[in-house]
């Protein structure tokens, strides 16, 4: 019959504190001797460990439900280095009991004692025992003290070799009073469960808490399979990782940080998780997309944690996650993938592939100062790979426009505007591009150099005596002369656009832009052309308050001058010129 080992969890630890006499605990324990005179604390130690343990148990997280979750973590990062396959964590929620089963490491008793119970060995937190074991196990604890005599928290271990069940009860709600007792086990394969009997709560509550946190975990990291349910089925959005050096103790490991989205839903967000497990949200302002981010388990959290730590290991992780974002947009970027985003919009299937990737390129301008701001990165131009996300984003592009600003310049400016600038989601983000981009200000700098500048009187003038200058803009001189803010008229040559006027405004007054390019200014008067060509003025947004407009009532009493204007016409200069 096997040896049960049962002795206050104090006295436990004052005994695995000492090498000397850990070594031969843990060779009697093997051979089935007692080891009555070995298991005590001293006095000092005594006191000092009660201390310890009553902040660990009592004191580590607010939320009733959270020991469970970190009973779960350890399981996940029991995971073997080199894992093939899915790795599995089982756990169940009935009534008022719980458990998490893995196929992972095991420990050995000695595991057990150094890394499981002792809540300040310092090498729990080297390179290979990274959230391995009893990082908040210790908090499960506090179940038992709530409950003294009625929880009983039990580990079935195995590492291969070594298998043991370890138990821990109260008799009081003392911490002195916690009991833990060790017994060898051989039938159960390698791996651990961790079973806790009447915990506090409701299986919904719980279940839901597990879910809220659990979710977002990648199932490359473990599969979570809650009461028979995937939970953390993560086929429909794509994980994509990079893997990333991280230094730890003067060591170097290798891990791997992850990024995901989904365009879904109006009430969106980016989660930073470690290792999937939430740490931190943040509202996305770009309201389509959802994101998540999953960092290693080296870039470490804080001990509350609901912040990571800023460190040298944090900011590589975070340039890691930018290269797999880079990864995400060459995906979403491709045809299938734009046109299957564009049907879920209803875009006119003849321009779905275009307003498809306009569309996505847009949020996309918003979305990555959103991630950017939630990953703490102040300036865009330190993003490692920012080159190779610009190149996949703006080929090409020299200008960044807000929507009101493409709306002003593309019936003027269509070939810039279209080939050379791209819109940003807002000011704000605009603000972000402006490190590689230039704005509406360099366009117009830029592209309109005038061939001709004229007062508006003097343009009017010109008008009047010389009938082969621009007749159809007769109208149009006509209402400037009604209004002293715009001064003056710059005549220019630009690739046709929709509009062949633009008014800018610029401190301190209005400028007229005239494209003597377009089919509307040239030729000879034509009364299609002289009511479009003014139809077209008095509805550019600048234009509307120059002239007072401020409805299409407005805009229909202006062109009432139209008929009279061309009443006073000779009939033959009426007249269609051919085409």
């Amino acid at each position: 019959m096997k040896r049960v080992y049962k002795y206050p969890l104090i006295d436990w630890i004052g005994a695995a504190l000492h090498s000397d006499s850990l070594k031969t605990i843990l060779s009697m324990v093997k051979s089935g001797e007692s080891i009555d005179t070995l298991v005590k604390s001293k006095s000092d130690n005594r006191r000092y460990i009660e201390k310890i343990l009553k902040e660990e148990i009592q004191n580590q997280f607010g939320d009733y439900r959270r020991p469970m979750l970190e009973v779960i973590l350890n399981s996940i990062d029991a995971k073997p280095d080199g894992f093939k396959g899915d790795y599995n964590v089982n756990v169940k929620v009935k009534g008022k009991n719980f458990s998490s089963a893995d196929q992972g490491r095991g420990m050995s008793l000695d595991e057990v004692l150094r890394f499981l119970i002792i809540p300040f060995n310092t090498e729990k937190k080297g390179v290979e025992e990274i959230g391995r074991f009893g990082v908040g196990f210790l908090s499960t604890f506090n179940y038992c003290i709530m409950e003294p005599k009625k929880v009983r928290l039990t580990v079935e271990t195995k590492n291969g070799s070594e298998g043991y069940k370890v138990e821990f009860y109260a008799t009081s709600n003392e911490v002195t009073d916690l009991m833990m007792c060790v017994t060898p086990i051989s039938k159960m394969p390698t791996g651990t469960k961790v079973s806790i009997k009447r915990t506090v709560g409701k299986k919904k509550n719980v279940v839901s808490y597990l879910k809220d946190h659990l979710e977002n975990m990648p199932s490359y990291i473990a599969r979570l399979i809650v009461n028979r349910e995937h939970m953390n089925d993560d086929s429909k959005f794509k994980w994509y990782t990079k893997p990333v050096k991280l230094k730890l103790l003067g060591k170097e490991v290798e891990q791997q940080a992850g990024f995901r989205a989904s365009k879904d839903g109006w009430d969106s967000s980016i989660s930073l998780a470690s290792q999937g497990v939430l740490v931190k949200q943040f509202k996305n302002d770009r309201r389509n997309i959802n994101a998540t981010v999953s960092f290693p388990p080296a870039a470490q959290v804080v001990e509350g944690r609901d912040e990571f730590k800023i460190d040298e290991n944090y900011n590589r992780c975070v340039y890691a996650v930018f290269r797999a974002f880079e990864e995400y947009l060459v995906e979403e970027l491709q045809d299938k993938n734009v046109l299957k985003y564009a049907q879920e919009l209803k875009f006119d299937p003849k321009n779905q592939l275009i307003e498809g990737r306009k569309r996505f390129i847009l949020y996309m301008t918003g979305f990555i100062p959103s991630l950017m701001s939630a990953l703490g990165i102040n300036d865009i131009s330190t993003i490692q790979n920012i080159d190779g996300i610009r190149e996949k984003l703006f080929p090409g592009k020299k200008y960044v426009l807000t929507s009101d600003e493409v709306d002003s310049l593309k019936p003027f400016f269509k070939e810039f505007v279209e080939k050379y600038s791209f819109e940003a989601m807002s000011h704000q983000s605009q603000s972000y591009w402006k490190s590689f981009y230039k704005t509406k200000a360099d366009m117009l700098d830029e592209t309109l150099k005038p061939m001709q500048t004229l007062q508006v009187a003097e343009f009017v003038r010109k008008l009047e005596e010389d009938k082969s200058f621009y007749p159809n803009l007769h109208l149009v001189a006509h209402l400037l002369t009604k209004q002293d803010i715009l001064k003056e008229v710059y005549l220019v040559e630009l690739p046709q656009g929709d509009n062949p006027l633009f008014v800018n405004y610029t401190y301190p007054g209005y400028k007229l832009y005239i494209n003597t390019n377009h089919p509307y200014v040239q030729g000879k008067i034509n009364h299609s052309k002289v009511y479009a060509v003014t139809s077209e003025y008095l509805s550019l947004k600048d234009a509307k308050p120059i002239h007072h407009i401020t409805k299409m009532d407005d805009i229909e009493d202006e062109m009432k001058l139209l008929n009279s204007f061309l009443d006073g016409v000779p009939k033959k200069e009426k007249e269609n010129e051919p085409k």
